[in-house]
């Protein structure tokens, strides 16, 4: 009888998989196959220790394909939708990992970087691929994508939105040097007037004020920091270093936009 239900339950995920689907909850099968839980359960294993199945989160599995069997997963980008909407959580992907989908990482990221809204959620690791979690108060409405995969789709900050997250967790990413990379790439794919909105949306100014600089002082974007500075000029904005990894004594803080000038792209050469 075992042997009778992995059988099912392995036709039924080629079905799946013939349907463009590569993705399902536990539920599911549990309306679905004629089976007790207990069996369903076995069958799941095997094709688990088979490689044919992931499970990446308790309830919800992801069938590997056969051009993913040396990985032994798919990349994140091909499911995370699916299992965003398993949890019933917002999301949209961010930083490096929306920065390579738009063409602005120099190489793949290693993590893979998924934003959403309080409470935090731990990372997930699985067969080498390892999604970080990173928390905002409340996700915003603009600046943020629908990109079509081979799966489906999958949210993804626009590079604006983009840009302001590496500075919003730029401690969180290994720092400036790695953040300016990124964004003289990004920077290419700017729509200024979109940073209007999204100025409104995002209200914590410390970002902005190291985005804007950055742009118009080290990578020469008059325009995108002139509309950046439009809409944070009538507030009262405080004096910070551009590192803050970097001591903030003894250095000019001249500039429009307050910050302490602790950095220089020639030092990093």
């Amino acid at each position: 009888m075992v042997q009778k239900n992995y059988n099912y339950l392995a036709d039924y995920v080629d079905r799946l998989q013939s349907m463009g689907r590569y993705t399902f909850a536990w539920s599911e099968l549990a309306e679905s196959l004629p089976y007790s839980d207990l069996a369903i359960e076995k069958s799941l294993n095997r094709l688990v220790r088979k490689g044919r199945l992931v499970v990446v989160q308790r309830g919800f599995y992801i069938i590997v394909p056969p051009e993913y069997s040396a990985q032994g997963i798919m990349p994140p980008l091909l499911f995370i939708d699916d299992l965003m909407s398993f949890l019933q959580k917002p999301y949209y992907v961010g930083l490096m990992s929306a920065a390579a989908i738009h063409g602005a990482a120099h190489q793949q990221p290693q993590e893979f970087f998924v934003i959403i809204p309080k409470p935090s959620k731990r990372p997930i690791n699985k067969r080498n691929v390892r999604i970080n979690f990173l928390v905002k108060n409340e996700l915003p409405t603009r600046g943020i994508q629908d990109r079509k995969t081979d799966t489906g789709k999958v949210r993804v900050s626009g590079p604006e939105l983009t840009a302001y997250d590496l500075y919003y967790y730029m401690e969180r990413l290994g720092g400036l040097v790695r953040c300016i990379a990124v964004l003289e790439e990004l920077s290419e794919s700017f729509d200024p007037q979109i940073f209007v909105s999204l100025v409104r949306e995002n209200p914590v100014l410390a970002p902005w004020q190291r985005l804007g600089y950055t742009l118009e002082h080290l990578l020469d974007k008059r325009e995108a920091a002139d509309v950046i500075f439009r809409q944070i000029q009538m507030q009262r904005i405080y004096r910070i270093p551009l590192n803050p990894a970097r001591a903030k004594s003894g250095y000019s803080a001249q500039n429009r936009w307050n910050i302490i000038e602790n950095f220089s792209l020639e030092d990093e050469l």
